[in-house]
């Protein structure tokens, strides 16, 4: 977890110094995210859905809060909090979003993960389209950051389509 969690920071870090010089991705409008993909990719490849709420990117440093919810088919479901930092990539409508959040992971007959708390490094590239929707494919890694002895982590690879809602 201390490498995902310093790998995710770092990249933020990084891509701010970066953008400073690139063009800086617009404010991102509050949206609701449906995601459908893999869970445990290198693993037990479950189905899994998951439902976001994305509220615009205006903390300071252009971070963003998320809430979301999550589910596969072998009945584990997961629920995270965490924060987001969307850079335009260039002057085009691509946009590079990496995020962390904190975790509460009910594994059901899923893959035991250690813990409750679990906590999720995300790196998410999308397209802004001119209605302000967006559509990408999102890679994260959960894990409880050795919190507990047990601790196999797990990767996602999902689509992503994230619809503003309100103005």
């Amino acid at each position: 977890m201390r490498g995902a969690l310093l790998l995710t920071v770092g990249a933020i870090v990084s891509i701010s110094t970066v953008s400073a010089r690139a063009a800086v991705a617009p404010a991102e409008p509050l949206s609701v995210a449906l995601s459908a993909g893999s869970f445990d990719t290198a693993g037990a490849n479950a189905a899994e859905v998951g439902l976001e709420l994305r509220w615009a990117n205006r903390l300071p440093l252009g971070l963003g809060v998320i809430l979301g919810v999550s589910a596969n088919e072998d009945e584990a479901v997961w629920g995270h909090l965490g924060l987001r930092r969307p850079f335009a990539l260039g002057a085009s409508r691509w946009r590079l979003q990496p995020s962390f959040a904190a975790v509460a992971y009910d594994k059901g007959e899923s893959k035991e993960l250690g813990q409750t708390l679990e906590f999720r490094s995300a790196l998410e590239l999308h397209y802004a389209f001119a209605n302000r929707q967006s559509l990408g494919l999102l890679f994260y890694h959960l894990s409880n950051g050795s919190l507990s002895d047990v601790n196999p982590g797990s990767n996602s690879l999902v689509l992503v389509w994230a619809v503003p809602i309100g103005r």
